[in-house]
């Protein structure tokens, strides 16, 4: 893995942190439609679709791709909202994919960074 400095490292941690609370907080959403007794299954196929295209777009891919097709069998499936799925996907890339997760973090921080100096 390449060394990099602390400046990188904040980032990396900021990111790991925001994506996680979005996470909880569409996992939530996703449960939400359990509050109104006979609609759940409906709004889960509305909601199927834009949860796995953001749980895609929030993790990017082979975990966004995974997390996508998960996310979006679990709303379309009865009685499966009480799994966490954009937590689920957020674990797969920060905990068990951790290292090469972070060197795509650094290779796109640097990138980010060059772009901005030029």
């Amino acid at each position: 893995m390449e060394n990099y400095n602390s400046e990188t490292e904040r980032a990396y941690q900021r990111e790991k942190s925001s994506k996680l609370m979005l996470s909880i907080a569409l996992d939530c959403v996703g449960m939400l439609t359990y509050l109104v007794p006979g609609v759940a299954e409906i709004a889960d196929t509305a909601w199927a679709p834009i949860a796995a295209v953001a749980n895609f777009l929030m993790f990017r891919g082979s975990a966004g791709l995974l997390g996508g097709a998960g996310t979006f069998m679990e709303e379309l499936l009865p009685g499966t909202d009480w799994i966490p799925s954009f937590t689920i996907t957020w674990g797969i890339k920060y905990i068990v994919r951790e290292n090469e997760t972070i060197e795509a973090f650094v290779k796109r921080h640097r990138e980010r960074k060059s772009l901005l100096a030029d």
